[in-house]
């Protein structure tokens, strides 16, 4: 199953960005909106099952691996070194 990188702001100047094993990009949008308790996600780039697979990103849990602060862009964390 191929998935999606979707973001959300999260309302403290951050965004997140999370891959999300679903092929669906209004379904990876509501899984995350149903993990963070939000309602802002948004699909932002189809991701491929090698790519998936290659960062172990199961269905129904989805991976947050970065996390930006809104007004300047700065990385505050990241999964990857």
């Amino acid at each position: 199953m191929s998935g999606y990188v979707v973001t959300t702001d999260n309302g403290n100047d951050h965004r997140n960005l999370f891959m999300v094993n679903n092929a669906d990009p209004k379904s990876a949008c509501a899984e995350i909106n149903r993990f963070m308790k939000l309602n802002n996600a948004a699909a932002l780039a189809p991701m491929s099952d090698a790519t998936l697979d290659h960062f172990q990103v199961v269905a129904g849990t989805p991976w947050l691996f970065t996390t930006l602060h809104s007004p300047t862009g700065k990385v505050t964390s990241s999964q990857f070194k």
